[in-house]
């Protein structure tokens, strides 16, 4: 499994063509990539098994810049990012009706989330790493289970891993 980090800051103007240079905050250091790589970043989550060949040099670069990370397992994906800060996106809302389905809104996106889902999202503050939130739960959840959680609120955008 393939899963991207860090948090898109912007573009840095190079030249006339601002896109060839994305910025990246990732772990209190700034990574430039450009513009191929930057839809290959957001894809990166997608990939499942076999990588399309066109795509595995552009994906070994982001590797080497440290805004993708592989990994074979949620455990060994854990250790790989245990010391990255999580930080949340997106404002909380309700929907459902009589019975409350606890939601997250991005612009006009409403995603549902369970109780636990919604719990890990409101530490990912910014200032805890991945571990500290785990330590918290893993008393009541398995290591492999709270990492499906934290890919699902990955995938969604709704946390980043800094």
């Amino acid at each position: 499994m393939y899963f991207n980090v860090g948090y898109p800051l912007g573009f840095a103007k190079k030249g006339d063509n601002p896109v060839d240079n994305c910025i990246f905050e990732l772990q209190n250091r700034d990574v430039k990539i450009g513009a191929f790589e930057l839809i290959l970043w957001f894809q990166a989550s997608s990939f499942v098994g076999e990588v399309p060949s066109d795509r595995l040099k552009s994906l070994d670069v982001l590797i080497e810049h440290g805004v993708i990370i592989k990994a074979d397992s949620n455990e060994e994906l854990y250790e790989k990012t245990k010391d990255f800060k999580l930080i949340r996106q997106g404002l909380p809302a309700l929907s459902g009706g009589s019975e409350p389905i606890p939601t997250i809104s991005i612009g006009l996106t409403f995603t549902n989330l369970s109780l636990r889902q919604i719990a890990i999202w409101r530490m990912a503050n910014g200032s805890r790493t991945l571990k500290e939130i785990y330590d918290y739960f893993k008393e009541i959840v398995s290591l492999h289970l709270f990492m499906d959680e934290i890919v699902l609120l990955k995938k969604e955008m709704l946390i980043f891993l800094i």
